[in-house]
């Protein structure tokens, strides 16, 4: 019993957040065409070639998640790379990984790995199609251990500054979710965007300038509100998030990318 109720307990928290906290990409939408994985976003993502990491087609990211009321704590990190199949099509490989410690109660760690290929039809015209898979690692120390299995397919369509996007998610002893959504960028410094997975709606925005971005996102009709801010210097940023929801506790994180 003490099992279940620890891994129901957790697993509340992560349906509200559904990729909110975990890391500064994923406040920008779980179907962000950009952006380094969470473990529920779109593995059908780009190359962002307008904010070039200084690891050339690589990047790399580390975050820490918390709740205060119930010690719960979280560290982790992802990257991802991308590579040329031939002309206009690449490939793209990701890769997230948490350690979540919940007082003395539960331990989880997650890996997930994503991978998809991106066909460049035209300057105005790009397809990514993606699959992810994922181990999680569950116990309650001292006492019992299992294993869940996550999957996800993905796809996106990029119509030069708009890009529509469509995912399923689940675990294997679970059923499957569903997101839909829309992704608007103006010269990659203005980003909106509109996403609904089924029982709710999340909008959000993000305004990027030299050396400052800020985005937020909200989610309804459960309310939530998910904010960062972060300072960068050309692909390095370390930014903070802030987020809470009107039936659970507040969550903060920082989140360090590169």
């Amino acid at each position: 019993m003490k099992k279940w109720l620890a891994f129901f307990f957790v697993l509340s928290l992560f349906v509200f957040s559904r990729g909110l906290a975990f890391g500064e990409t994923s406040i920008m939408g779980n179907l962000a065409p950009y952006g380094l994985p969470d473990y529920s976003s779109t593995p059908a993502r780009f190359l962002d070639t307008l904010n070039e990491s200084l690891l050339g087609n690589v990047s790399l990211g580390a975050f820490y998640w918390g709740v205060n009321e119930v010690s719960e704590n979280m560290f982790g990190a992802h990257g991802e790379w991308f590579g040329t199949i031939r002309e206009n099509h690449l490939y793209r490989g990701g890769v997230y990984y948490h350690f979540l410690m919940m007082d003395s109660l539960y331990r989880e760690q997650a890996l997930v790995y994503n991978l998809a290929w991106n066909s460049l039809w035209a300057e105005w015209l790009n397809v990514s199609v993606g699959a992810s898979y994922g181990a999680w690692l569950n116990w309650i120390p001292e006492e019992s251990f299992w294993v869940r299995h996550s999957y996800g397919v993905g796809s996106t369509l990029g119509l030069s500054s708009l890009f529509f996007a469509g995912q399923i998610f689940g675990f294997v002893d679970e059923g499957v979710e569903f997101r839909v959504g829309a992704h608007w960028y103006v010269k990659r410094r203005f980003h909106a965007f509109g996403e609904y997975d089924g029982s709710g709606f999340e909008i959000g925005n993000g305004v990027v300038w030299k050396f400052l971005e800020v985005h937020s996102r909200v989610r309804f009709p459960e309310f939530g509100v998910a904010l960062m801010v972060a300072l960068r210097w050309n692909s390095l940023d370390f930014g903070g998030l802030y987020g809470f929801n009107s039936s659970h506790w507040a969550w903060k994180g920082l989140h360090l990318g590169i």
